[in-house]
């Protein structure tokens, strides 16, 4: 005779078949949620590919509108530089009508006429006696005194092994030897009276025509159209220096607005990565299943 097992409880049966509905229900809870979560990942990875995608887009077109000014700003500059030089040009015409014009009220042409005639008379006069003093034994050896002492300046100049104060002593004395014919002949000039008065007349000459350079050179600073004209250069050089400091503004702008569109690229491409891992392990997951 064999033995049956013996049938739970009614109520035992019931428990267990609670127990089973709870186990059931749980698991397609844990299913339901596991698909849930499985859905607001895939959600949250295409949201942060369509921020990115739309960040890339930005600096796209913020680079676009950045080429455009920079190539606006390249085309003002060159506009300014073009109309500087040419105020450029017209500042040194009014300049140089300023001092014909000046120079031609005070004269300076007959001035400087005048100098140049006593020039002439000056070396006219030296002449004879210059070549009187070349003749004297005493002025052709100062002439080759100063001869060597003009290489023996260049020698020390080359030389190592000197200190600085020797070597300025050394080309001082040198230097005093090779000037020596010079003062022979202004002493021999000076003792001449024809000489000496020629002389003084066109030191006198100079210092006329030094004179009256100067007041032409004040009364070109001080005229109206030089005046003028430099005034609109002025304002030339200002729009030009902007145009440059703006051109140079933008090229920043860009280079700093590329430099975000790599970044930002490089956001994008990590994104999708993302993306692909989770779609990835989300497939291999339901394989298992």
């Amino acid at each position: 005779m064999t033995s049956q097992r013996p049938s739970p409880p009614p109520l035992a049966r019931v428990v267990l078949v609670g127990i089973a509905l709870v186990s059931a229900l749980a698991a397609g809870d844990l299913a339901a949620q596991a698909k849930k979560n499985k859905n607001s990942q895939e959600k949250r990875d295409d949201q942060k590919v369509r921020d990115a995608q739309q960040d890339v887009q930005e600096a796209k077109e913020k680079i676009n509108q950045l080429e455009r000014a920079v190539q606006q700003a390249a085309r003002e500059l060159q506009q300014d530089q073009t109309k500087q030089k040419d105020l450029q040009h017209k500042a040194k015409q009014a300049r140089e009508e300023a001092e014909q014009r000046h120079a031609q009220s005070l004269k300076l042409s007959s001035a400087l006429d005048a100098q140049q005639t006593a020039l002439d008379t000056y070396n006219q006069a030296k002449a004879p006696v210059l070549e009187a003093l070349a003749k004297k034994p005493e002025y052709q050896q100062a002439v080759k005194d100063a001869d060597a002492a003009k290489a023996k300046i260049k020698e020390l100049r080359d030389k190592t092994g000197l200190n600085d104060a020797e070597r300025s002593k050394l080309i001082t004395e040198q230097s005093a030897i090779s000037v020596v014919p010079g003062k022979l002949e202004q002493a021999a000039i000076e003792a001449d009276s024809r000489s000496s008065d020629a002389r003084r007349r066109l030191k006198e000459a100079q210092d006329k025509v030094t004179a009256l350079r100067e007041k032409v050179r004040a009364a070109v600073e001080s005229d109206s159209a030089v005046a003028s004209a430099l005034k609109e250069l002025k304002a030339a050089d200002s729009s030009v220096a902007k145009a440059e400091d703006d051109v140079a503004k933008s090229q920043r702008e860009l280079s700093n607005e590329r430099q975000r569109l790599a970044r930002e690229q490089a956001q994008l491409e990590a994104a999708k990565e993302q993306d692909r891992a989770n779609d990835n392990k989300n497939k291999k997951k339901g394989k298992k299943k």
